[in-house]
């Protein structure tokens, strides 16, 4: 086996151990894979990841661009979004919140996390996903056990082997800062990048940028894409908004009502209106 072949191997098992700790357990903010030493280049991000796909001609490199990676949640969660909210609460350990809970229309809780996908070695995208506090319950307690070979690390064994707990909302929870609004889908372009001149310092060999970029307008030097659902923007009356959004860090996000870091964030977005989004993926 390569080192290629073999680094992709443990990246999956620590892969599929974290989400099952961090999404079917709710254990927090676990951090791994991609780190923040780029951010200095334009946000950009050194990982790890998976398979190509389709190749666009773009010049003497084959551009690859990947499906689109849309928000994991039923349209009848998304929609109801757009009213009955009452308040909301972060969940997680540090600054950055791995969950959002929402209290929706009749007390209904909503739970906002993340979700990912690999799509090539070095190449990994995240997006939002929503589901009912009940919901969330039901995978974390049917869920099927993770299974990791005779060889993995003890602390991959010991994280897998945990009781199982389904994430519970927290006591307090913060007024929702509207009376009326509206709720968009904050989307973009992620693409990477290698051959950086001069190389970065980062970890690992043969490093890769991983920026963002509007639909449509990524750079024809790219080595593959996709366009990614990141966040939902809810904007009241007098320009006062909240976002929810992926951060660069996996599986945490960025909760925000400071609108410079709100433009800060959606300038490499698309906005587009919930219920349109909902009809577009019908």
């Amino acid at each position: 086996m390569s080192n290629k072949d073999d680094a992709h191997k443990w990246r999956s098992q620590i892969t599929t151990t974290v989400r099952y700790i961090v999404r079917m357990r709710g254990y927090g903010s676990i951090k791994f894979g991609r780190r923040d030493a780029l951010k200095a280049i334009g946000g950009a991000t050194a990982i790890v990841a998976t398979m190509p796909t389709k190749a666009i001609s773009q010049g003497r490199r084959k551009m690859r661009q990947f499906p689109p990676f849309e928000l994991q949640a039923s349209a009848a969660d998304m929609l109801s979004l757009r009213a009955g909210v009452r308040g909301y609460a972060t969940d997680g350990v540090g600054p950055s919140p791995s969950m959002v809970w929402i209290k929706a229309a009749n007390d209904t809780m909503l739970a906002v996390g993340v979700d990912s996908r690999d799509l090539e070695f070095k190449f990994e995208v995240f997006t939002l996903a929503l589901e009912t506090e009940q919901a969330l319950a039901h995978r974390v307690l049917t869920a099927p056990p993770v299974k990791l070979p005779d060889d993995a690390p003890e602390m991959m064994k010991q994280w897998a082997s945990m009781p199982r707990v389904a994430p519970k909302p927290p006591a307090d929870f913060k007024p929702w800062p509207f009376d009326a609004w509206r709720v968009e889908v904050l989307r973009r372009a992620e693409y990477i990048i290698g051959d950086l001149q001069p190389p970065p310092e980062t970890f690992g060999n043969d490093p890769v940028a991983q920026n963002p970029a509007r639909p449509g307008e990524v750079p024809p030097e790219a080595w593959a894409a996709c366009d990614v659902a990141v966040g939902l923007l809810f904007s009241g009356s007098g320009g006062k908004r909240l976002m929810v959004a992926v951060d660069w860090m996996p599986f945490n996000l960025i909760v925000t009502q400071d609108e410079p870091a709100i433009v800060e964030f959606i300038e490499s977005c698309a906005t587009i209106d919930v219920e349109e989004y909902v009809k577009r993926l019908a």
